[in-house]
């Protein structure tokens, strides 16, 4: 493994160590039970922001928006 290898891991490690903190002091304050609905809602969730950021790298984003702003509008009917 090389120095940058090294860095990117030490750094994914402090950002998961500190993530970890945060989500259990969230399930802690809010009496969050962490159950197979609660990661399958959390993976979807992220899976979301990943899309959402492919999206608009490859500059689709903005028709993503615009449909999802049809939906919205279609149904408040």
């Amino acid at each position: 493994m090389n120095d940058n290898q090294e860095r990117t891991e030490q750094d994914l490690n402090q950002l998961t160590s500190a993530a970890k903190q945060v989500s259990d002091l969230y399930a802690r304050r809010f009496g969050v039970t962490r159950d197979a609905a609660w990661y399958l809602g959390k993976m979807t969730e992220e899976l979301g922001e990943v899309t959402s950021a492919y999206l608009s790298l490859a500059g689709q984003l903005a028709r993503m928006a615009a449909k999802e702003t049809w939906k919205m509008r279609l149904q408040t009917f």
